[in-house]
């Protein structure tokens, strides 16, 4: 499927508009004390920091072997722990190929934005991975200009290939987030529905973190890395229901 055309995006409203600020602010501030952290020689990333410290305290490790092999290749773009790479992936034992950057979109992805290896061609190119499972949409949702319709757009085009290359592919929902303002919200709610109305679409199993319990306090101070808590759970349900 081709890629949508551009298309100019409206003004913002004020209120959304201030959302979009407040983020950037929150975002300005996170790294503002990675860098403190880093040239007091503390190193590595405030959240990566702050996410091990969890992982001491409870005395999680990630699990030494994986219960589903190389089954499956996870591509996501939000992760509690950028640097580290610890996740609900490790968590639950699942080793994949986590596709990940910081601002990464499925439709990046996709195309291979930033010099990065196409998908079609990254999955012609010897990823063994029987199921293909997609993580997006928070990038979408939260921090990027993504329209609802170009999301679902790239996540059709996602299976596609994914189908064309012999893959199984399947849509993880969006977890939830706090600390942002309600238009915002809003749009992660609707990028979620999105994810499941396209699962059912194309009748691809779709794995919905969103109806899982929660509070505020389970999400890092950034507002959208979940705590290892809450990976945790994340991780138990997906395993539940990959079996």
């Amino acid at each position: 499927m081709a890629a949508m055309p551009a298309t100019a995006l409206p003004p913002r409203q004020p209120e959304e508009r201030r959302s979009r600020e407040n983020i950037l602010l929150k975002q300005f501030l996170i790294i503002a004390c990675a860098a403190i952290a880093t040239a007091c020689g503390g190193g590595g990333d405030a959240t990566d920091n702050l996410y091990m410290q969890q992982v001491d305290k409870q005395k999680i490790a990630p699990p030494a072997t994986a219960s589903f092999g190389t089954d499956r290749t996870v591509y996501g773009d939000v992760l509690p722990s950028p640097t580290q790479k610890i996740s609900w992936v490790e968590l639950i034992g699942l080793q994949g190929t986590i596709d990940f950057t910081a601002e990464t979109t499925l439709r990046n992805l996709i195309d291979g934005t930033g010099g990065r290896t196409p998908l079609a061609e990254m999955l012609r190119g010897g990823d063994p991975s029987t199921f293909m499972l997609l993580s997006y949409g928070h990038q979408e949702a939260l921090f990027a200009n993504t329209r609802l319709e170009e999301f679902k757009d790239a996540l059709r085009e996602a299976v596609a290939i994914a189908r064309a290359r012999g893959r199984t592919p399947e849509i993880r929902g969006l977890h939830h987030v706090t600390g942002f303002e309600q238009p915002i919200l809003v749009r992660r709610d609707q990028f979620d529905r999105a994810a499941r109305d396209v699962a059912a679409e194309l009748g691809v199993r779709f794995y919905d973190v969103g109806s899982l319990p929660w509070t505020p306090e389970d999400l890092m101070p950034d507002g959208y890395h979940p705590t290892v808590a809450y990976s945790s759970r994340i991780g138990a349900f997906l395993r539940s229901q990959m079996q």
